[in-house]
């Protein structure tokens, strides 16, 4: 067993790139690195699971998927919305995952998925990827200035095995960022 200090100091020396003190935090709390048992003062974490989280590779964004190429939208979670964010595959089809997205965002996903077809999402807490989907729509919950958008997510296609299992390491910032992978351009996000 790890303390969550050995565990936090373990997470940012083994992994490329290095998980910042807050987002290894995150992942403790977030439940990825299975439950906390309490020793004396310390919350401590099973050994074997912190390695295998440190050994989690990147998402190889060289060579993307063809459904990717056109971009891929990157929703980060809070930890303390990480169970929220993995809700089930039913509950994510039915728009149950709201978070703001400006209304010039909001049509620019939808003129990308009418040109390009699905736009591939990607769930992460702490840039570890928790679920794919692919947005099919937005309708917004609530009228006025500070709207927010459900989105309508269907199951994801062959391209989710490039992203599963990985790490999506996105900048900080906001918590979604749209990854556009187009093979003459270099990799760049928005958000």
């Amino acid at each position: 067993m790890l303390s969550s200090r050995e565990a936090i100091k373990h997470l940012h020396s083994s992994t490329e790139p290095p998980l910042t003190t807050r987002l290894a935090q995150g992942l403790l709390v977030s439940g990825l690195a299975g439950p906390a048992e309490r020793m004396g003062q310390a919350r401590c974490y099973p050994e074997y699971r912190i390695a295998q989280l440190a050994a989690t590779p990147p998402v190889d964004l060289s060579s993307p998927p063809a459904e990717c190429v056109g971009g891929v939208l990157v929703i980060r979670a809070a930890a303390e919305r990480g169970l929220a964010l993995r809700a089930p595959e039913d509950r994510r089809g039915h728009g149950s995952s709201s978070l703001w997205i400006s209304p010039f965002i909001r049509v620019r996903l939808a003129m990308m998925a009418q040109m390009k077809g699905p736009l591939p999402v990607v769930g992460t807490i702490a840039s570890y990827v928790v679920w794919t989907a692919e947005y099919a729509g937005s309708v917004s919950n609530t009228p006025g200035r500070n709207a927010r958008s459900a989105l309508l997510l269907a199951p994801s296609g062959e391209w989710r095995h490039w992203a599963e299992g990985h790490r999506f390491h996105t900048p900080p910032g906001n918590n979604w960022h749209l990854w556009h992978l187009d093979p003459r351009h270099p990799a760049t996000l928005d958000g």
